[in-house]
């Protein structure tokens, strides 16, 4: 028995459209750079930043930086330069993310502390 192209076409379309609305649903979009001939889906930071609220903790715990080193306490060891007594997560760590370190968030390094997606 041989396979039915078209249904298998119609089956393919089905996937992609259901994949398509739940991207939709979950606020990304497939959008397409103005240089590029790909198309890539990406999540705007603004949304990104709403959508890990409250979970900035283990989005961090989970690309790397020890759990204890986010427990509150100032004057840490600094998971990324080692410095002894650098790193201190800030108050609003669940909402946004923001974690200082002396030396690698200075005035003049860039990115600047403030939210999780400078801190990653």
């Amino acid at each position: 028995m041989g396979s039915d192209p078209q249904r298998e076409t119609r089956a393919t379309a089905a996937v992609s459209s259901e994949r398509s609305d739940r991207k939709q649903e979950r606020g990304c979009g497939v959008t397409h750079h103005p240089q590029s001939k790909k198309r890539s889906d990406f999540i705007p930071a603004a949304d990104l930043r709403r959508i890990a609220r409250g979970r900035w903790r283990e989005i961090l715990v989970a690309a790397g930086v020890p759990a204890h080193a986010l427990d509150g306490r100032r004057g840490r060891p600094c998971p990324k330069c080692g410095g002894r007594d650098r790193f201190t997560p800030m108050k609003d760590l669940d909402d946004r993310g923001a974690v200082l370190c002396r030396h690698c968030h200075n005035a003049s390094t860039d990115p600047k502390c403030g939210d999780g997606i400078s801190s990653l």
